[in-house]
């Protein structure tokens, strides 16, 4: 390996001090981009150095994989989340760390211009074509491979400074960089390049680096006029990349010192999260879920109003555009009543029966939050309602108009004249004056409506409260994303200083039927029953706790006597041997569904005896269960490494293992290998003998004893292998 790949090693020099792997946001290489005096090697060199190690694997996983580790040093630790890398894995270009002591703004360009390429087109080094020559032989690829390459390449915009000036212009100028990179790439015709010409009989590659996704921070520049522009610009571009990643406020912050500005600000931060949030496939006639445009949408809400909700949750309910929200509150320091209102708007656009048909929204993520039994009561309320917008404005439905639109969505046209009129009176400035939206606004709500007021109350994504003009109304025919209510992921962040979560029981009571995945983080520090969990969510497939001690003897018994399916477990369990136990019996619901186990156990107060007791349930449970996937183990253990080394050596030696579980769909060549067991079989010609003789194929695998056909099956599907480990980072030893 080493003297076949050695022509590489000058190559992986140029990459050892920029290349890492990093599991978020993107699993991949990251690229970190240093100052312009710091980098020590070429623009061009690093990209043709990037260039040839994708090629290598394109024809070699496997000699990939050794110079990276070897000769890039790049470090691979095994930790709670699999690490797999493949030729698919993208690189991660990061304007982040190192661009913290001073923006260069042409050297940020200068990275993106030179390395988002189709690398031929560029490259006129001899050393390069050389190398990709030798990458390219017949023996350097054992499979058959194609010639076209493309690199993905994830971009994160996260630049350090003091002052916001320097941001705006560092990212506007990034954004304009890969815009007009992504408009000449798409310009180009297919046959603009000629490859190279390598000598007779080896492959002739083409690499292309190709933007897959962007990650951008416009946190602190949003109060620019240009940037509602920029954002949109690049929820429009995302059909050709995605954008993984996007924090921002959605609304001014409360030191807006002119009034006609803030104004604007308002108007301006209502466009921008309408281009986030509104600018997917919601239509007049359908609402069919188009690929999401912004995978993650990062809110700081605390910097805002109360008021914001309104707007905010209006559009969040019907979104079309994100598939993960991330909000970041504040409750701890509000009063009751507005931490009451926020769960209560937080209900509404993410687990009402509206935002479940007409979401693409999969997972929600709230930090410091602050969860009383009465804030759970308020949510409870909330949900209960047929027309919980209604409820927000103190509306009772009584006229026969009102229940019956209260089900129907509008969208309003465009160039309406339309009316602010938020619930919450909070606004730093204040302006009747109508305005408009050049464009069609879908996934309004109406507000009640006496059938002959020229203006009605209306709920408008991103808005809020507003009014409109009866005659600039339309109903959508047809609004549902999907046939039946979706299920969501749901996290839960409380507080670390000051935060409450007794109202945790009322809430899963309330909502658990619809969660399918559930992660907490309390940051109690205590030993804590949550069994009921899996009474009050049936429909659980993965639960993540964090910050508290679970009794594990308890939830075993609770999962045996309910109807869970849990997939995935990830707990700090008080003892490992009732889990232990109840995976080694093969009619137990937990070894029957139960995957993926990630156990967190404190030994610290426990002999060597006892913990080597505790391990060796584990290392027997792994022996006699066939269908447990990946094992990740953390502890704090009392003892000397030493004392136990034996016991987790038997354990790590289950790493590995083949499983008789199907890890994948079948590949196309495998269902093509099942068409073979098809005969020809001459058709009965007696009943017509005008007829022709034909042909026709009858399958034969009736004729084939069921043991046979298993093992065809068995042979040709991809089996699990099981992956076993002590989290490095984790393990902790006295």
């Amino acid at each position: 390996m080493e003297s076949k790949w050695s022509f590489m090693l000058p190559w992986c020099q140029v990459l050892r001090p920029l290349l890492s792997y990093t599991p978020y946001p993107v699993p991949g290489l990251k690229v970190s981009f240093r100052q312009r005096s710091d980098h020590l090697h070429s623009l061009e060199q690093t990209r043709d150095a990037l260039a040839l190690l994708a090629a290598v694997a394109h024809v070699d996983l496997v000699a990939w994989k050794f110079l990276l580790v070897k000769h890039c040093g790049v470090k691979i630790l095994r930790s709670r989340e699999n690490v797999s890398l493949n030729a698919a894995t993208p690189f991660t270009f990061v304007f982040a760390n190192h661009f913290h002591a001073r923006l260069d703004v042409p050297w940020a360009v200068e990275i993106l211009e030179c390395c988002l390429v189709r690398v031929d087109e560029h490259v006129a080094n001899a050393t390069y074509k050389d190398a990709l020559a030798q990458i390219a032989a017949p023996q350097s690829a054992p499979r058959p491979v194609s010639t076209e390459i493309e690199i993905p390449v994830h971009v994160e915009l996260r630049p350090n400074a003091l002052r916001h000036a320097d941001i705006h212009e560092f990212i506007t100028a990034a954004w304009a960089a890969l815009k007009s990179v992504e408009e000449s790439r798409a310009q180009r015709p297919d046959n603009a390049a000629e490859r190279f010409t390598f000598k007779e009989g080896a492959l002739s590659f083409r690499s292309t680096f190709v933007l897959a996704s962007l990650e951008a921070d416009i946190m602190l520049i949003q109060d620019y006029a240009d940037v509602p522009r920029m954002v949109a610009e690049m929820t429009a571009s995302s059909n050709h990349f995605r954008i993984s990643d996007l924090d921002m406020t959605p609304w001014p912050a409360e030191n807006t010192a002119v009034e006609t500005n803030a104004y604007a600000s308002i108007e301006g931060r209502s466009q921008m999260l309408r281009s986030v949030l509104c600018s997917g496939g919601h239509s007049h006639t359908s609402a069919s879920c188009k690929e999401t445009r912004v995978n993650n949408v990062c809110l700081e809400s605390y910097l805002t109003h109360e008021w914001v909700f309104e707007a905010m949750c209006s559009a969040l309910v019907v979104t079309q555009s994100a598939s993960v929200v991330t909000i970041h509150l504040d409750q701890v320091k509000e009063s009751p009543e507005q931490r009451r209102r926020e769960w209560q708007w937080l209900a509404y656009a993410f687990l009402s029966q509206r935002a479940r048909l007409h979401s693409s929204i999969r997972t929600v993520d709230l930090w410091n939050v602050d969860l009383t039994t009465e804030d759970a009561e308020a949510v409870a309320a909330i949900l209960a309602v047929a027309n919980p917008e209604e409820q927000f404005v103190g509306m009772m439905p009584t006229a026969p108009l009102v229940r019956q639109g209260g089900h129907l969505e509008y969208y309003v046209k465009a160039n309406a004249s339309m009316r602010l009129a938020p619930i919450h009176h909070d606004l730093p400035v204040w302006r009747s004056s109508d305005f408009s939206i050049p464009n069609d606004v879908c996934g309004v709500k109406l507000l009640g409506d006496d059938g002959e007021s020229e203006w009605v109350d209306v709920l408008v994504p991103s808005l809020g409260k507003c009014q409109a003009q009866r005659a600039s109304l339309s109903r959508c025919d047809h609004v549902s994303v999907t046939s039946e209510p979706t299920k969501l992921t749901l996290r839960l962040n409380i507080a670390e200083e000051g935060g409450r979560w007794g109202g945790l029981r009322h809430l899963l009571r309330a909502i658990g039927p619809v969660l399918d995945g559930l992660e907490l983080f309390i940051r109690y520090g205590g030993f804590v029953d949550l069994s009921w969990i899996i009474e009050v969510c049936p429909m659980l497939r993965h639960l993540r706790i964090n910050g508290c001690t679970v009794d594990a003897a308890a939830f075993v018994r609770a999962y045996e006597s309910g109807e869970s399916r849990l997939s995935s477990l990830n707990c700090p369990m008080d003892d490992a041997r009732p889990l232990a136990a109840a995976l080694s019996r093969g009619e137990s619901c937990l070894a029957k569904h139960l995957r993926q186990l990630r156990l967190d156990c404190d030994f610290a107060q426990t002999s060597s005896i006892m913990v080597k007791t505790a391990l060796s349930t584990l290392e027997h449970m792994l022996t006699v269960n066939r269908s447990l996937e990946y094992l990740c183990i953390s502890m704090t253990v009392g003892c000397a490494r030493k004392a136990i080394t034996d016991t987790m050596a038997s354990i790590t030696l289950h790493d590995q293992e083949m499983l008789p579980v199907v890890g994948s769909k079948l590949p196309m060549a495998c269902k093509a290998a099942f068409l073979s067991i098809f005969w020809p079989v001459r058709g009965d010609t007696t009943l017509n003998k005008r007829k022709p003789e034909l042909t026709t194929f009858q399958p034969r695998r009736c004729e084939l004893e069921p043991h046979v056909i298993s093992i065809i099956f068995g042979f040709a599907a991809t089996c699990v292998v099981r992956q076993v480990f002590f989290d490095p980072h984790s393990c902790v030893f006295t």
